[in-house]
Formats: C-alpha cells, sequence, structure tokens
C-alpha cells in the first residue's frame, strides 16, 4: 500500500473527540427536557408542575440533576414511595394544595440529604411517620392542614431542623418538652391553632430560637417562666393569644404571666412584641426594663384607656410603637417623652379628643403620627409641638375647626390627612403649615375654597379635594404653588360656567398654561348645573365657550330677591288690611267720628 494514500478510517483521536461530542449533546438535551405541564430551570435545577391535574404522584422522566421538585394544585391524596425508585437525590420536595391526606412509610426512602419539605394546604391530620424519621430536614412547612395531635416524639429524629411551620391547623395540645432534641430551631409557626396550654417545659431547650409566633390560639393557662428558655428570642408574636379569656379562672394571673419574665432575666435580642387582642387593661410598663433592645411594640385591640407618662422611656431603641383599637382617651402629660429613637406613634381608633403639648417631650426622631378614628373637634394653636413631625393623619375624626396657628410648631410637616372630617370651607387653616407638600380633604363638606387659602403653601405638590360640596373654584387659588403635580376635585356637584371654565384642556392650550398632571383634570369632572349641562364630563364638552356666565344674578340670588320681595309685598298687605280694620271699627264705636285707633 502506498504510505502516501490517505486512510478512508479517521485517526483514534477524531473517534474520541466525536464520541465526546455526542455524549455531551446527549447529557446537554436530557437536562433540558421538561416533562409537560411542568415548569424547569436549569439553573436552578429545579422542575415545577402546575394546572395539569394528576390523580396521583406522577411517575415522570425526570433529570437526575435535579435538585428541586414542586407539585401544586393537584389531587394527589396518597403520597407513596414513586419518586423513591426515580434515583433521584432531591434537596426541596414542595406539594402545596394538592389534597394529600396519607403518606405513605417509605415516601421519602432514598431522599438522605432532604433538607426542605413543604406541604401547605393539604389533608393531613398527623405528622406521617415518614417525616418523623427523616433527619436530613431543616425546613418543614405544614400549614393549613387538619392536624389535631402531636407527640412528644412526633419530631425527636429531626435534629437539624431550623424552620417548622404548623399554623392554622386544630393542634389543641403540646406536650412538654416536645421540641427537646431540636436545639438548631430558628422559626416556630404555631399560630391559628387550639392551644389551650402553655407549660415552662414546652419550650425548653431552644437556646437558638428567633421567631416565636403562638398567636390567635385558645390558651386558658400559662405558666409562670414560660419564656426563661428563649434567650435569643427576637421576634415573638402573641397576638391575639387569649381568644376564650372569659374561661380564665383568674384573667389577671394569665395575662401578667404573658409578659412576666422571672428571675430578672433579660431578653437581650428582643426586637419585636405583639401581645395585640389579648384583653389587657393596662399597659405594662414595668416589663420594658427586660426589653430594652425593642424595635417595633404592637399592642393593638386590648382595652387601655390610659397611657402613662415616661411609659417607654427605657425603650431608648424603640422605633415603632401600635396602640390602635384600643379605648385610650387620656394621654399622660409625657405619655411617649424620651423614647431616643422612636420614628412611629399608631393610636387609631381611640377616644383621644386632645393631645398634652408636651407628650412627644424628648423623643426628637418621631416622623409620623397616626390619630385617625379619634374624636377630635378642634385644632387649637400648637396642636402638636414637635420639630420633626413629617406627616400627620387626622382622618375620620369630626374635626369642624382648624385654628390659623394649629401647625406652627411643625417646621417638617409635609403630609397631612383630614379625609372624613367635617369642614365647610379653606380660608386660613393651613396658613401656618409652610413645609405641607400633599394634603387630602377628601370627603369633608367643603363647598367654598378661598383664593388665598394656599398662599402660604408654596411647596405644595398634591391636593385632594374630591367627595367635598364644591361648585366652583378659582384658578387664582393655585397660582402661589409652583411646584404642583396632582390637584384632584372628583365627584363634587360643579355648576359648569365660566368660572371654571380654567378646567377644559382645550382652554388651557389656548391660554397657554403648562400642562402640568393636575391641569388635565377635565377627565374627572362632571357637571352637576346647570340644568343643560347636568351630568354632562366636562371633556365632553366640545366647545368650551358654552361654558358661560349669565348676566342675569345666580339662581340662588334670584330667589333670594323674589323671596324678600314677595315678604315685603305681604307683610305691606297685612298692615293696610290692619289699618282698614281698625278704621271701621273706631267708626262703629264712636258713630261714625274718625280718630284715632285703640286696641
Amino acid at each position: 500500500m502506498d504510505k502516501h494514500k490517505r486512510s478512508s478510517y479517521p485517526p483514534p483521536s477524531c473517534v474520541l473527540l466525536l464520541l465526546s461530542v455526542s455524549l455531551f449533546y446527549v447529557s446537554t438535551v436530557r437536562a433540558i427536557i421538561c416533562p409537560s405541564s411542568c415548569r424547569c430551570d436549569r439553573r436552578e435545577r429545579s422542575v415545577a408542575c402546575s394546572g395539569y391535574n394528576y390523580l396521583g404522584l406522577p411517575k415522570m422522566n425526570v433529570p437526575p440533576a435535579v435538585r428541586t421538585f414542586s407539585l401544586t394544585n393537584q389531587s394527589i391524596l396518597y403520597f407513596d414511595d414513586t419518586w423513591s425508585d426515580l434515583g433521584l437525590d432531591l434537596r426541596e420536595i414542595k406539594l402545596i394544595n394538592c389534597q394529600v391526606s396519607n403518606m405513605s412509610a417509605n415516601a421519602l426512602r432514598g431522599f438522605g440529604r432532604l433538607r426542605i419539605l413543604h406541604l401547605n394546604f393539604n389533608s393531613l391530620s398527623e405528622v406521617p411517620y415518614c417525616i418523623s424519621n427523616s433527619s436530613s430536614i431543616r425546613d418543614l412547612r405544614m400549614s393549613d392542614n387538619e392536624i389535631d395531635s402531636l407527640s412528644v416524639d412526633t419530631f425527636q429524629s429531626l435534629s437539624e431542623l431550623r424552620i417548622l411551620e404548623l399554623a392554622y391547623n386544630w393542634i389543641s395540645e403540646l406536650p412538654d418538652e416536645i421540641f427537646w432534641n431540636l436545639s438548631e430551631l430558628r422559626v416556630i409557626d404555631l399560630s391559628n391553632n387550639m392551644i389551650g396550654y402553655i407549660t415552662r417545659w414546652t419550650f425548653i431547650n431552644q437556646t437558638k430560637l428567633t421567631d416565636l409566633n403562638i398567636s390567635n390560639n385558645q390558651v386558658t393557662s400559662l405558666s409562670f417562666g414560660w419564656l426563661n428558655s428563649l434567650t435569643k428570642l427576637w421576634d415573638l408574636k402573641l397576638h391575639g393569644l387569649f381568644t376564650d379569656a372569659p374561661r380564665f379562672d383568674n384573667i389577671s394571673t394569665q395575662v401578667d404571666n404573658l409578659i412576666q419574665l422571672s428571675d430578672g432575666l433579660e431578653f437581650s435580642n428582643i426586637e419585636i412584641l405583639d401581645i395585640s387582642y389579648n384583653y389587657l387593661t393596662e399597659i405594662p410598663c414595668h416589663c420594658w426594663e427586660t426589653m430594652k433592645t425593642l424595635i417595633t411594640l404592637r399592642m393593638v385591640g386590648n382595652s387601655f384607656e390610659t397611657v402613662p407618662s415616661y411609659c417607654f422611656s427605657e425603650l431608648r431603641d424603640l422605633h415603632d410603637i401600635s396602640l390602635d383599637h384600643n379605648s385610650i382617651s387620656h394621654l399622660g402629660q409625657f405619655a411617649f417623652a424620651n423614647v431616643m429613637h422612636l420614628r412611629s406613634i399608631e393610636l387609631a381608633g381611640n377616644n383621644i379628643t386632645h393631645l398634652p403639648p408636651n407628650f412627644m417631650n424628648g423623643s426628637k426622631l418621631v416622623t409620623y403620627l397616626n390619630l385617625d378614628q379619634n374624636q377630635f373637634t378642634y385644632l387649637p394653636s400648637s396642636f402638636v409641638i414637635h420639630g420633626m413631625l413629617d406627616r400627620l393623619n387626622m382622618q375620620n375624626n369630626l374635626i369642624d375647626n382648624i385654628s390659623e396657628t394649629a401647625f406652627m410648631d411643625l417646621p417638617k410637616l409635609s403630609m397631612l390627612d383630614f379625609r372624613g372630617n367635617r369642614l365647610t370651607s379653606l380660608t386660613t387653616e393651613l396658613k401656618s403649615a409652610w413645609s405641607l407638600r400633599f394634603v387630602q380633604m377628601i370627603a369633608n363638606e367643603i363647598s367654598f375654597v378661598d383664593e388665598d387659602a394656599f398662599s402660604n403653601n408654596t411647596r405644595l405638590q398634591g391636593i385632594w379635594l374630591d367627595y367635598n360640596r364644591l361648585s366652583t373654584i378659582s384658578y387664582e387659588t393655585f397660582l402661589p404653588l409652583p411646584r404642583l403635580v396632582v390637584v384632584s376635585l372628583k365627584y363634587n356637584p360643579w355648576y359648569c360656567d365660566c368660572r371654571i371654565k380654567w378646567m377644559h384642556t382645550q382652554v388651557q392650550i389656548e391660554m397657554g398654561l403648562p400642562q402640568y398632571e393636575w391641569l388635565a383634570i377635565d377627565k374627572k369632572i362632571r357637571c352637576s348645573a346647570p340644568k343643560r349641562l347636568k351630568k354632562v364630563f366636562m371633556r365632553a364638552i366640545k366647545y368650551p365657550n358654552k361654558l358661560i356666565c349669565s348676566s342675569f344674578p345666580p339662581p340662588l340670588t334670584i330667589k333670594l330677591i323674589v323671596g324678600i320681595s314677595l315678604s315685603i309685598v305681604g307683610l305691606s298687605t297685612a298692615l293696610y288690611i290692619i289699618q282698614l280694620y281698625c278704621k271701621a271699627r273706631k267708626l262703629e264705636r264712636n258713630g261714625g267720628d274718625p280718630g284715632k285707633c285703640i286696641p
């Protein structure tokens, strides 16, 4: 054979190269194959199936590289061992809203590295045996099932568990030491169950727990010192813990145990505390000494009637406090004084009628004060004294009068909410709010806005006057406001004549006015009068020249003039008849001799 003749077979190196490319192509294709009705993420190595109504656990051709498998909105009913034979190394399984009511003892066989198991919104009546023996699980969520009981051994093998969520079930009892072996737990959510009692042994050994939520249960017995082991706790939610308070033998003792910290134990990490809706009648001011790290404190929906002076002064790091929907009618002279980092105070839904002038003295960082749904009728001069207050919510009160100097001691006030009050006009009410940027006056009874109403509020960017009784408003009212962006005037009984002709977009263009957003308000303006334009939207008026003012007096003036004229005529007629009657009687008595009419 000629040594220069090229061989018809490819060299071994080429064969190996082609084989490698083919294998790579096949593996790549297999990696991206996605089961029907599923969504696959190659980067996350996950398969998520929703929409196809599987009647059992589907046996799919799932690539072995997949680490996360989730099914939602299915009808699985029984979680068997189908997936155990697929050779998968799953780290995360989610079966959410799949009507699962039972699980096989081998359902999780082969998943020795499973970390996350979510079984929310199913029909499980107990924690299945296969879960209790899966020691690798770190995140277990079984909220919104039908679990009604737990035993001491239920979680003992889950030594790696970090998150346990069992909210919205029917659990009525927590055995002592049920979480004893779960020393790695960080989060426990047992809210919205029917738990009847908690002892000092319930959460024993939970030294790493940071979040505990047992809100909305039916606790009738709460042991003293039940929080003692939770030294790392920073988020404690006890919202509506006592939903069955009338059954208590001693309600005051149970409520005291709710927040009593024994033996001077300090919660050096707790930042969030929610003790709303727990039938508390007095704010537990004495407890704050052991919770000096609190940042958020919620005590909504209790039965407080007063806030004592300096009650929160120990909470130097407190940022937000909410006392909404209590029965507070009295604030101590220094109720929120000396809370160094306080940012917001919420007092909505109470019975407050006035504020002590120094109730925030020393709390220099407060920027938001919510007094919605209280009983204020009048805002006096220097209503609130605070150099940093930025937002003030006064909606849904009974305010019908505001002093011209009400806001003179609020130099930073930028947002003012007066929705749902009883103001009838705007003249000088906002004169002292010179830094105001947004003002809400929706749903009052305002029928008149003076041309100088906003003359001192040159920083205004937004004005809302919807749902009032305005029939007209002058364009000059808004001339002093160079930064104005939005003005909303919807749902007022507008009298569409030349006085509001400026609202029409076409007129704005003809006048050369800048087309700010607030100027294009004719899309929302609907005429209530005169009769020929009733119920017509201003934008539908093709020729704005039809918006004319009659040379005759306005209808109200005409009615007034006619009424006065008729009254004068009626009175004159009555006097004339009386005079004739007197003369006739005099003549009758004196035999026809006229004289002075003496009754």
